[in-house]
């Protein structure tokens, strides 16, 4: 990305453009700028972009720091395929079977990690992520029952 091109998309990023946000935050996961990228990302999402979502569940699956980071991410891929992002939905079923969520199908404190996905201090949950997250866990639970 050119200086010029750059601070264009800085000032539309900076004015809330979720397009530009998007656009930016791949340009620095390129450049391996990934927190950078998160928050890019993360702010588009917020703004209902769907492929921001699926980006921020990507990235929170694979640079996260635990079981938290990952149901979050999970999350967010639930959000962007509820959205309309159909490689959401491809990526979510390629991570039910990711060693960084195999975990989470396996444990027992899925409650603990929802009620603090649940309580994330930098954004409450809308009600339809609300919704979502309640699903996701009856999903895993149900496939807890399964696999015992």
């Amino acid at each position: 990305m050119g200086f010029f091109k750059g601070l264009k998309n800085f000032t539309k990023s900076a004015m809330g453009d979720s397009s530009a946000m998007m656009e930016q935050g791949m340009w620095m996961l390129e450049n391996n700028q990934i927190d950078a990228a998160m928050n890019n990302f993360s702010a588009a999402c917020l703004k209902g972009e769907p492929e921001a979502c699926k980006m921020w569940g990507i990235m929170l699956i694979d640079h996260g720091t635990g079981p938290i980071d990952t149901l979050g991410g999970l999350l967010k891929l639930k959000k962007a395929i509820a959205l309309g992002s159909k490689q959401a939905n491809i990526k979510y079923t390629e991570y039910l079977n990711h060693p960084s969520v195999i975990h989470l199908f396996s444990g027992k404190q899925i409650d603990t990690y929802r009620l603090a996905v649940m309580s994330n201090p930098y954004q409450s949950l809308d009600p339809l992520e609300q919704g979502l997250l309640d699903n996701l866990v009856t999903e895993i639970k149900e496939k807890n029952t399964l696999d015992e």
